[in-house]
């Protein structure tokens, strides 16, 4: 088989892997699944020498426009995540940007601490959960004062090893998006935290970070109504004892009104990044800012504590 029909047949799979997850509806895959057999069949004519190979290079370059660029080669993502990111002193400048970055996360029991709650309480209002997004910012944002380190320390033991370098549709995991999360699972300096694909779709990347007394509203504001995010919030509850903990809540944040493309490649990339992250035992799936509330996730980490 062609590296290009490898190619074809990695967006078909990544298309149904959306499809099973609910992230895109079936006449969506539909229009996919049809492209790649129409894909096929302009292969086979190469093959068969009914088209000349700068005809085809031209079909084929028009026809991958034609589908917004869905294609990833993976060889090419495992370069760039290989290779030092430039200008990694201004990857974590204090400016505003399109999402905030990630939370530490606590083992499956909950890690016990000795302060009060200070979370805030805020449910978004409905004309907040429909408003139209703003322009996506450049870098990271961190809220309420937080702070990300230019040189995020190297913390956690036994990080999971993945058996390959990038996830199905060929984006890989920047050292810093992983460092950042243990980095807040070892000092809880921070709320909640988001991740993004970089501009070029080959790479999960800090989007920000919020502090410690950042409200919910705050998190909200940022996650985006035509993108995904994932995400990390330290969510701090009291159980029947009276006894005050801690657990990191996972967001897989995908709008109905997102772009197909986006959902299609964080369905993909999800379990990628996440089998990075070790702790993780709760996940909430919002495709709305009312599916993120206090009650929400107050009954996720719940189900959880009930069943262990």
């Amino acid at each position: 088989m062609s590296d290009d029909s490898f190619e074809m047949t990695d967006c078909l799979k990544t298309a149904r892997s959306a499809l099973d997850q609910n992230l895109i509806e079936s006449n969506d895959y539909d229009q996919v699944k049809a492209a790649f057999l129409r894909a096929q069949q302009i292969r086979a004519g190469l093959d068969a020498g009914f088209i000349r190979q700068d005809d085809y290079d031209q079909i084929k370059q028009t026809f991958l426009q034609s589908l917004g660029g869905m294609f990833v080669s993976p060889s090419s993502a495992v370069q760039n995540h290989l290779q030092p990111s430039a200008g990694k002193g201004d990857e974590h400048p204090s400016a505003p940007s399109s999402a905030p970055a990630t939370a530490p996360q606590a083992s499956q029991s909950g890690r016990q601490t000795n302060r009060q709650p200070s979370f805030t309480q805020t449910a978004p209002s409905t004309s907040h959960s429909h408003a139209p997004a703003a322009a996506a910012p450049s870098g990271p944002v961190t809220a309420g004062g937080a702070h990300i380190p230019a040189d995020i320390p190297k913390m956690g033991g036994n990080r999971p090893k993945q058996p390959q370098g990038t996830s199905m549709s060929g984006i890989a995991v920047t050292e810093d998006a992983v460092n950042l999360y243990y980095y807040m699972k070892a000092k809880s300096v921070y709320r909640w935290a988001l991740w993004k694909l970089n501009d070029a779709g080959n790479e999960v990347v800090i989007a920000g970070v919020g502090a410690k007394d950042s409200p919910l509203s705050e998190l909200l504001g940022l996650l985006p109504n035509t993108d995904c995010r994932y995400g990390v919030f330290d969510y701090q509850f009291v159980n029947s004892d009276g006894c005050i903990f801690n657990k990191l809540i996972f967001l897989n944040w995908a709008p109905d009104t997102a772009r197909i493309k986006a959902k299609m490649m964080y369905a993909s990339t999800k379990d990628f990044f996440k089998g990075h992250l070790d702790g993780l035992s709760i996940e909430l799936q919002a495709n709305e800012h009312d599916d993120i509330t206090e009650e929400a996730i107050g009954e996720s980490v719940k189900s959880v504590i009930t069943r262990q």
